[in-house]
């Protein structure tokens, strides 16, 4: 090679650039009815972008869509509270536990979660303890997002605290959803499915991550069976309520007997 250009392939680096650029472009353009419209607003502000994506929406041309975008509660503080962890952020926020009374508290958001179409922030909460008046920190922490009574605010003046002895997202690989329960056991969960196409659905979406068939579905037995192995909690007997009676869980046996509470306490709402 003779000439004065140091790298001849420069320019063709800076064409593929280009073309993953414009490819990235235009697929925030399609894509912007994947994201809640609050959040677009908060991203693309003042970009040419928005008004792309605003052009499209006026058209009807997006071609991705999702659910959230549903109104939820509260949806347009994400960006912030995401950013607020993205630059390690205290929070000071008034919250309702359970919806009970709201309370001040002093949160450390550390991961943002979520599921069945409700947004979680997952971080650490300061308590000063009744008796001695000591400061101590509670880790991963649930605020889930619907249940912040008014924007959050940063507290400028206390050390943010990183995650400890949480590991996100790994924190939530032996549960279904969000929910670690008191002193919940892992179990290997054995659940027979009575249904051909409902066998069907639970192997192409399956309940948790860890889930694998131990049966074929057998059109002369009627049934079939997976395996899964987790810490069961409302998330889990709730999914497996919502795929409806052709789900049967064969053991264990406390995981049995308590699906089966479950299923007894919903039948007495509607005995005569």
């Amino acid at each position: 090679y003779v000439g004065k250009d140091d790298d001849p392939f420069m320019g063709m680096q800076k064409a593929i650039f280009r073309k993953d650029l414009d490819g990235y472009y235009q697929f925030c353009q399609d894509s912007a009815g994947f994201f809640p419209s609050s959040w677009i607003e908060h991203f693309f502000d003042r970009t040419l972008d928005l008004f792309a994506i605003k052009k499209k929406k006026e058209q009807g041309h997006e071609l991705i869509g999702s659910g959230m975008t549903r109104p939820h509660k509260n949806i347009e503080w994400l960006p912030f509270i995401y950013e607020c962890i993205r630059d390690h952020k205290v929070l000071r926020m008034a919250y309702h536990e359970k919806y009970q009374i709201a309370k001040s508290i002093i949160f450390h958001p550390h991961y943002l979660k979520e599921f069945n179409e409700r947004w979680h922030i997952f971080g650490s909460i300061e308590i000063t303890e009744s008796g001695s008046g000591e400061l101590s920190i509670r880790e991963g922490q649930n605020i889930p997002l619907d249940r912040i009574d008014e924007k959050p605010a940063i507290v400028n003046n206390i050390e943010y605290l990183p995650p400890d002895n949480i590991k996100y997202p790994e924190y939530f690989d032996d549960i279904v959803g969000v929910t670690h329960e008191k002193n919940a056991k892992l179990y290997d969960i054995i659940v027979r499915i009575h249904d051909r196409y409902m066998f069907g659905l639970v192997e192409t979406k399956p309940i948790h991550h860890t889930q694998s068939t131990l049966m074929d579905f057998d059109e002369t037995l009627g049934y079939g069976e997976v395996q899964m192995t987790l810490k069961p909690n409302n998330e889990f007997f709730g999914r497996i309520l919502q795929l409806g009676h052709d789900l049967e869980i064969v053991s264990p046996k406390e995981v049995r007997d308590d699906i089966a509470r479950r299923i007894n306490k919903m039948n007495m709402r509607y005995v005569e």
